[in-house]
């Protein structure tokens, strides 16, 4: 006969003990020479005394098991979120081995949930201070300017437009900021739609290269899209998204480029993908930047970067995009040489 369960075990090996220990008793009192009668008086009383003893033994095991039975069928109710009638426990098996199995369970989720909390707060606090960094310098400005011409520097022809003109400059970048930040909400939380459609990727990268050309013109910064095959480029994604995309970019590489440097855009098929590149010869990054290039508010020179523009989520934005679209997003660099920011998008014909 198997045995399963620990308590009828701990019961066979218990009635044992006591059966062995009264012959031991019993021979060694015969063996001293003890009357037959006194012998079998002190022989039932050792059994009786040891039953007893071990029947109390397995009654506190028997009160203590019932209960760790209780704590088991509790846990198993919690984890599987089950009513108490939906469950189908066998109790028979080794109780004290599944719970044990279930505390290292419970405390490996523990320290897994504690560590995506402290996670969390760690994010929390650097998002915050990062968001208030970003604001505090154009608020400080705007504030600045406004009192200035509030005191008095309104009625002087030689600061009051001027003053002005950087009061609104600052206020387009809080906009802007604010603008970055609810799009990369809604794209996380999946509230904006991707819509895609076929579209030549050429036509597009050229409108946007034309819309930006002001900007690169004043550091002298030549947008080239590459096309030799002088062909469209046909791809399958939301044209409105891939342009932001290539905008960020751009804006980007603008910003860390070199005056009179180039910005390369080019597009090469890859069987069924087709692998778009933006390249620049600016200052490059670092390759422990481009570890962490795409998140949020993170910049490659702390220091200078918020004199060169930007709100430091477009390129967040950029994989949040790439990811919704289920491409991938990558990025050569080194520094001194520029960057090669590359992205795939399904081609269509």
């Amino acid at each position: 006969m198997q045995f399963k369960s620990p308590r009828a075990i701990s019961l066979l090996i218990s009635l044992l003990v006591a059966f062995v220990s009264t012959i031991i008793i019993a021979i060694t009192l015969w063996y001293v020479g003890l009357n037959i009668h006194v012998l079998y008086l002190i022989g039932v009383f050792a059994v009786v005394f040891i039953i007893i003893f071990y029947v109390i033994i397995f009654a506190i095991e028997k009160f203590i098991y019932d209960r760790i039975k209780l704590l088991y069928r509790s846990a198993q109710i919690f984890r599987s979120k089950k009513a108490l009638d939906e469950m189908n426990l066998d109790m028979r098996t080794d109780v004290l081995g599944e719970v044990s199995k279930e505390v290292a369970k419970w405390m490996i989720e523990q320290h897994n949930t504690i560590d995506q909390l402290e996670e969390r707060e760690i994010f929390r606090r650097e998002f915050m201070g990062n968001l208030s960094h970003e604001l505090k310098t154009p608020v400080f400005s705007v504030q600045g300017y406004i009192l200035t011409l509030l005191e008095g520097g309104l009625e002087d022809k030689d600061i009051n437009i001027r003053f002005l003109e950087k009061a609104a400059g600052g206020v387009e970048r809080i906009t802007n900021l604010l603008n970055d930040l609810d799009a990369i909400t809604k794209l996380e939380s999946g509230q904006i739609n991707i819509e895609k459609r076929r579209f030549d990727f050429v036509k597009l990268a050229l409108q946007v290269s034309d819309d930006l050309e002001n900007k690169a013109n004043k550091k002298n910064i030549a947008i080239a899209v590459q096309n030799p095959s002088e062909k469209p480029v046909w791809v399958y994604a939301d044209p409105v998204k891939i342009a932001q995309i290539l905008s960020n970019l751009i804006i980007n590489a603008i910003n860390y480029g070199k005056k009179n440097g180039h910005i390369y855009i080019s597009s090469h098929e890859l069987d069924e993908k087709i692998l778009i590149e933006v390249e620049d010869n600016g200052i490059g990054i670092t390759e422990e930047d481009t570890l962490r290039i795409f998140e949020r508010f993170y910049r490659v020179e702390k220091s200078r970067a918020r004199k060169k523009g930007g709100t430091g989520l477009g390129l967040a934005i950029v994989k949040h995009i790439i990811d919704a679209h289920n491409e991938t997003v990558s990025v050569r660099s080194s520094p001194g040489d520029g960057s090669v920011f590359s992205f795939s998008l399904s081609r269509s014909g």
